[in-house]
């Protein structure tokens, strides 16, 4: 279907028209416009496939109107109509690529088999368009998915001869000279690199928004939200390629902040003048990233890393590690937060080159842990479950985040079981309390309080939250119970039993009895003497 747009200054021809082929199936939408100015205003926002023109029109007649839209790179076809039948005008419109002419009087027959004619025409190429789009986006991710292969490859240290001749022609501009490798990582700001070609399109936005022209940058996504990058520049000068990078983020920092209310960090390996070495300094960008513990730097370079002496960290290490499991152990949150500061402190003493030996003592530290919580894996607890992976990849920073993170909640499940045992003790030590002093009529919750050490209310609520029972109810349940198996007795007497059970006063005691089994003492010793069935113990 197709748009259309008629230009006439004679309302009645714009009248026929429209009433001609608004009804065809090949018409979406028909604008109309009194003269050729307003044609070209109509034209530039609603983007016709076909203007049916009028050559004499005031203002901008026909050809000149065909003319503008050439101009302006408005793509449509054209249909001239007019009444002088003159040569001169249909040479010059033929001139202007118009697709057909029609002289005034004119059939509606002949405006629909135009009509017809220019929506095939219309339909052949835009399936042209869209065919050639097609191609060009399938070139562009075969050149993309290559390109990602070539710089990984590089990367990991597997280039191949073919690999590094297709590298220095794509940077024949930029090569030979001094290159170096990196990572970058993203923080909130909502960007996510899942294939790369969105890594292409956020390279064109940093070339041209940040980085100076002499700089040459690729990149292909490691995770959605992290990168890998080449830098080169032509010249061999180490100094001048770290200032175009550092300008570069450094620009990109102060447009983060502002419209995007994000961050990112980077860490840059060794500047070399062999391509060959790019592997080397990509590992290096890795092992900066790994050991790096200072969040205010957004750009860090490799060697310019304040390395301190190297002691023998590893006791002062091991006892942060000791002293943190024990702080979990403990529920002592506060302490296990300031000691793992102190041991991230440590690992950030290290060498970048000892990156490896401090993610494999982190890993230890956590095996640690998770085999001390394993005693608090109980159908209630859900604990979180650190996984290896990131050891990998996190620098300190990061790591000292996901292990306060997990210490915390180690912590909470400990206190939490702590809770749970401390009021499991309190509930067996009240009952064994009241089974040995049924008979102390002083027996009340007061009483237990300054047997116990816990207050009154605790025991209150904990023992009504752990049993269902109140303590008076507890408590009269048992004295009954053991009423009635003293009243089973031959010789059993009533007050005799009350004393026993904690009731200096009979006729209380007798109440409280035949409110818990429906009859007096006496009446209970006389039910059993005759139905000994009826025993409760």
């Amino acid at each position: 279907m197709i748009r259309i747009l008629i230009a006439d200054d004679e309302e009645y021809v714009r009248d026929l028209l429209v009433k001609t082929i608004r009804g065809e199936k090949e018409v979406e939408e028909v604008a109309v416009a009194g003269d050729g100015m307003e044609a070209l205003e109509v034209a530039r926002q609603f983007h016709p496939d076909l203007v049916v023109t009028d050559i004499s029109m005031p203002r901008l007649n026909g050809l000149e109107l065909i003319k503008c839209l050439q101009n302006e790179g408005i793509s449509c076809k054209t249909v001239i109509i007019s009444g002088y039948d003159e040569f001169d005008y249909a040479k010059q419109a033929i001139s202007l690529g118009v697709k057909d002419y029609l002289l005034k009087p004119f059939l509606p027959e002949e405006m629909i088999q135009i009509l017809q004619k220019v929506s095939e025409d219309v339909e052949n190429q835009r399936r042209f368009r869209s065919n050639m789009e097609f191609l060009q986006e399938k070139v562009k991710n075969g050149k993309n998915l290559a390109k990602e292969k070539r710089i990984l490859s590089l990367l990991k240290g597997k280039e191949d001869k073919g690999n590094l001749e297709i590298w220095e022609e794509e940077g024949k501009d930029f090569w030979p000279g001094s290159l170096c490798a990196g990572m970058m990582r993203f923080y909130e700001t909502g960007w996510k690199f899942e294939s790369q070609d969105q890594v292409e399109e956020f390279l064109t936005i940093i070339r041209e928004g940040y980085f100076s022209k002499k700089l040459h940058l690729s990149a292909i996504a490691l995770e959605d939200t992290e990168l890998a990058f080449i830098w080169s520049i032509r010249e061999q000068d180490p100094k001048a390629l770290k200032n175009y990078i550092q300008i570069g983020f450094d620009r990109m920092q102060e447009s983060f902040e502002k419209y995007y209310g994000g961050s990112f960090r980077c860490s840059v390996g060794g500047i070399y003048d062999d391509i060959k070495n790019i592997s080397l300094s990509y590992e290096q960008a890795v092992n900066l990233w790994k050991c790096s513990f200072d969040g205010k730097k957004s750009v860090m370079f490799y060697g310019d890393e304040c390395e301190k002496e190297e002691e023998d960290l590893s006791e002062q290490i091991r006892e942060w590690k000791s002293r943190i499991c024990s702080d979990v152990k403990m529920a002592q949150k506060k302490n296990a937060k300031e000691d793992l500061q102190q041991l991230m402190r440590c690992y950030a003493s290290f060498s970048t080159r000892r990156a490896d030996y401090i993610g494999a003592s982190i890993g230890e530290l956590i095996y640690a842990m998770e085999n001390d919580m394993e005693v608090y894996e109980t159908e209630g607890e859900k604990r979180k479950i650190l996984k290896r992976d990131f050891l990998e990849h996190a620098s300190l920073m990061e790591l000292e985040q996901l292990l306060e993170e997990y210490v915390i909640d180690c912590c909470d499940i400990v206190k939490r079981n702590s809770e749970k045992n401390r009021a499991d003790q309190m509930v067996r030590q009240a009952k064994e309390l009241i089974a040995s002093h049924l008979e102390n009529p002083d027996l009340s919750l007061e009483w237990m309080e300054e047997q116990m050490h816990f207050s009154a209310s605790y025991i209150r609520q904990t023992f009504k939250q752990k049993t269902g029972e109140s303590i008076s109810e507890y408590l009269i349940r048992k004295r009954m119970e053991k009423a009635g198996q003293l009243l089973e007795r031959e010789n059993g007497k009533v007050q005799d039993v009350a004393k026993a059970c904690g009731y200096e006063n009979q006729r209380y005691f007798a109440s409280s009895f035949k409110k818990f089994y429906g009859c007096t003492p006496t009446e209970y010793k006389q039910i059993v003497m005759e139905d000994p069935q009826m025993r409760i113990g």
